[in-house]
């Protein structure tokens, strides 16, 4: 399990980043928002929306049109799966990033958003 190295690799940092994806609700990149058409796809996606099956990459309408994989529902804001893993230690020099907060933009990356 990685969590224990991670811990014992801590102490050696003088400070630490960690990233959360920390999604609403109504998040672009849940599957159930867009099969149920919250987000519709463009008349250029291969795939329409509603049709769309999990981990399918659809074309979202804009503006920007974005290319978006559907994901299960992950780390809701506030909800036990956006916790960090509860063995995971806290040290005093850390500073938490949350990414996805947008709920039009997915991001891979705490430095940058996918609809840059």
């Amino acid at each position: 399990m990685v969590v224990p190295v991670i811990n014992t690799l801590l102490p050696h940092f003088t400070h630490v980043y960690k990233t959360a994806d920390w999604h609403p609700a109504n998040h672009i990149s849940f599957h159930p928002n867009v099969a149920s058409g919250l987000y519709p796809t463009s008349p250029w996606s291969k795939i329409e929306g509603k049709g769309a099956k999990m981990f399918e990459t659809v074309v979202v309408q804009g503006p920007p049109e974005l290319n978006q994989t559907l994901w299960p529902i992950h780390c809701v804001q506030g909800s036990e799966g956006a916790k960090f893993h509860k063995q995971l230690k806290e040290v005093n020099n850390e500073t938490r990033i949350d990414k996805g907060m947008n709920p039009q933009v997915d991001s891979y990356s705490a430095f940058w958003d996918n609809g840059d």
